[in-house]
């Protein structure tokens, strides 16, 4: 059968999101309040993130954040979309930005993590009179472990043999670290010097 993500709850009630891509909002006593739909070709495979009046949600064909507010029509509910080369099939995390600003954090099969930032304060299919609420991705940074290197990947753990010092040489992955370096809690890594591109740090 149909498969439902694990509900989220936030202040007007409780959100479930649908594989096949309808979002459900339902009061405290489990009555449907409103669903929406994600633009067709949009699997939800794991649960909305509710942060204030916007609840984010992604998807294989990129990120959508969803206004919360009481009061607005389904056909509207929809913000904001950013699309992603691969998708993105994890929980998103949502946190402050500066400025106003909401910033919300994914991770993508393209092996990229992504930090889009929100702006704005209104939804602009319904006020005009106020900055409508925008998003695009701030930045984006590609992780060094992928999949392609899990044959040639070997870890390490690195601690201190002395005080304050490491080995004089020290790997870890494709990383060749040939100085000292000061400690920090439990490991630390060289800097400057990579092989294949790939950095430390």
């Amino acid at each position: 059968g149909l498969r439902y993500n694990t509900p989220v709850i936030s202040h007007v009630g409780i959100h479930v999101a649908a594989r096949n891509g309808i979002l459900y909002t339902l009061n405290f006593f489990g009555e449907i309040k409103w669903l929406a739909t994600i633009e067709s070709g949009s699997i939800v495979d794991s649960s909305p993130t509710v942060y204030g009046n916007m609840m984010v949600v992604p998807t294989p064909v990129g990120i959508f954040g969803f206004d919360l507010r009481v009061g607005v029509p389904a056909v509207n509910r929809m913000l904001w979309k950013v699309a992603i080369e691969e998708g993105s099939y994890s929980v998103t995390t949502v946190a402050d930005g500066t400025g106003g600003s909401t910033l919300v954090y994914a991770t993508s099969d393209d092996q990229n993590i992504y930090c889009i930032e929100v702006t704005g304060e209104c939804n602009g299919q319904l006020h005009g009179n106020c900055p409508p609420v925008r998003a695009e991705i701030k930045w984006q940074s590609r992780l060094r472990h992928t999949q392609e290197s899990q044959p040639f990947y070997e870890m390490f753990d690195v601690r201190c043999l002395l005080p304050n010092t490491l080995p004089e040489t020290a790997f870890l992955g494709w990383v060749q670290c040939t100085q000292f370096l000061l400690c920090s809690s439990s490991c630390s890594f060289c800097e400057e010097q990579t092989v294949n591109g790939i950095s430390p740090l």
